[in-house]
């Protein structure tokens, strides 16, 4: 080590196994890390320094799980991906899904106002 700070990671929460399976797979993984319920994958994707966390299907285990890693780990950028709930006939493995209306938890839920 030549005392240079490592660069911070870039976080990865994804809900269920079988989409974190997609990401492992290009993923040189160092070490595995046990914290309670989080099972952080640590290493590397193209010499970039990652760490994936499969946090569970639903809004609350997806945010759980980035604070998670954002106390942890400081990441400088955090995604979130998968299926996004999409189980619709149209949207085939690939496609890239953009939310034009913000995340659902900044924005009022229709029955609470």
């Amino acid at each position: 080590m030549d005392g240079t700070p490592s660069p911070a990671p870039v976080g990865f929460v994804i809900a269920m196994q079988a989409e974190t399976n997609h990401l492992l797979d290009h993923m040189t993984i160092e070490r595995e890390d046990q914290h309670g319920p989080w099972t952080d994958r640590v290493g590397t994707i193209n010499d970039v320094p990652v760490v994936v966390l499969c946090s569970g299907i639903g809004m609350v285990n997806a945010a759980a799980g980035a604070e998670h890693i954002i106390s942890t780990y400081r990441p400088r950028a955090i995604f979130n991906y998968g299926c996004a709930g999409a189980h619709r006939r149209d949207i085939l493995p690939g496609d890239v899904i953009v939310d034009d209306h913000g995340s659902p938890w900044r924005r009022p839920h229709p029955r609470y106002g």
